[in-house]
């Protein structure tokens, strides 16, 4: 990262504790090296049923609070 020029980071995380453990290393690194976080993303969080489209969520929605 030191030698190449870096606009914005764009964090992709899941919502299990070792995935947000990660992340927030993630973020302290880009922190660490004056890159700004354009956003985060969060991946396979829901399902949602064919018959119905409800969603169901796997894990507590709330797990960004857990990285701040």
């Amino acid at each position: 990262m030191q030698k190449l020029k870096i606009d914005h980071a764009l964090i992709v995380t899941t919502p299990q504790e070792i995935a947000l453990a990660d992340t927030r290393k993630g973020i302290n690194m880009f922190k660490k090296f004056n890159v700004p976080i354009a956003g985060i993303v969060e991946n396979m969080s829901y399902f949602v049923c064919d018959n119905c489209e409800h969603k169901t969520f796997f894990i507590w929605r709330k797990w960004w609070r857990k990285i701040s």
